[in-house]
């Protein structure tokens, strides 16, 4: 099986457990037929996919609510710490 063929079944994965989550043996079924090579490929898909997601919800995340520096991060940090400290004694 090629490397399309691979992204091709994970279109078709993605598709049938969208539409119909009690198919998944189905899909177990279709994943079980690569070879090792093909799976390590479709793997190494699923996950870049999950990246490619999560930085676009980063994206829309930031254009929504904006962002804070770094610093101010940090200082914001130790000065809950110091107050929690401060309580603890």
């Amino acid at each position: 099986m090629r490397l399309f063929d691979c992204l091709y079944y994970l279109g078709e994965v993605k598709l049938v457990a969208q539409q119909k989550p009690e198919r998944i043996n189905e899909i177990l079924k279709l994943v079980d037929a690569l070879t090792s090579e093909e799976h390590d490929q479709l793997v190494e898909e699923m996950k870049l996919q999950w990246l490619r997601k999560a930085m676009d919800e980063s994206e829309e995340s930031i254009k929504q609510h904006g962002t804070i520096p770094g610093e101010e991060v940090f200082t914001r940090l130790e000065e809950r710490y110091k107050r929690k400290s401060a309580q603890q004694k």
